[in-house]
């Protein structure tokens, strides 16, 4: 009989990389193509479909109410065709990351996250021209660098968000992996030893 913590396992394996923040990353006009690109407002996470979603909208408005800001391409009906999060703070503060682990991102720091494209939009750049916007907004905000994962997924077909995040700017810093074992998390970073955390609690993935 297979003890019910293996029972549980999982593991997501992804990238890290970074981006170097400096005049190169402004921006000047922001819209893309038909596209608007502005922040999203509160009521749009009850209003707009593509946060119905497992609910988003209930967990979007709380990050939104901690501090994180949601930007978005908006249509020209406005509708949102493509999102990302990113966290900008002046203070330690705490992102939710894989396998219910935060990421704990420091001062000077920026962290992109969540990023969702509809299917009708893909492949259209604007995954990769939200990113350079990210990279903008950081560089108005005084930040230094800017960091986002990219996560493996199961269906191959889908692979790695990495060809969009690397022609945006940014470059490979390292790769992991995150095993879940019952309330046990296993991380393990490049060639690192293994971390072994506990479900909720938090971990300087960043850090060297």
């Amino acid at each position: 009989m297979i003890p019910r913590y293996f029972a549980q396992y999982k593991e997501k394996k992804g990238l890290f990389f970074e981006c170097n923040i400096d005049k190169g990353s402004l921006v000047g006009d922001m819209d893309f193509r038909e596209y608007s690109f502005n922040e999203v407002p509160a009521e749009a996470f009850g209003r707009d479909e593509i946060f119905d979603e497992k609910e988003r909208f209930r967990r979007f408005l709380d990050y939104s109410k901690s501090g994180h800001r949601c930007f978005a391409f908006f249509t020209s009906t406005g509708s949102i065709a493509s999102y990302l999060w990113l966290s900008v703070f002046d203070r330690e503060v705490q992102i939710p990351w894989e396998l219910n682990l935060k990421l704990l991102l420091k001062p000077g720091s920026a962290y992109i996250w969540n990023c969702v494209t509809k299917e009708e939009h893909r492949r259209k750049g604007l995954y990769k021209n939200g990113l350079k916007n990210a990279r903008s907004i950081c560089f108005r905000k005084g930040i230094k660098k800017v960091y986002i994962c990219s996560i493996e997924d199961r269906d191959p077909s889908k692979g790695f968000s990495k060809k969009g995040i690397i022609s945006a700017g940014f470059r490979e810093k390292f790769s992991f992996s995150v095993s879940k074992i019952g309330p046990l998390r296993l991380i393990k970073k490049s060639d690192s030893p293994i971390k072994i955390k506990k479900k909720g609690s938090v971990y300087d993935v960043i850090a060297p």
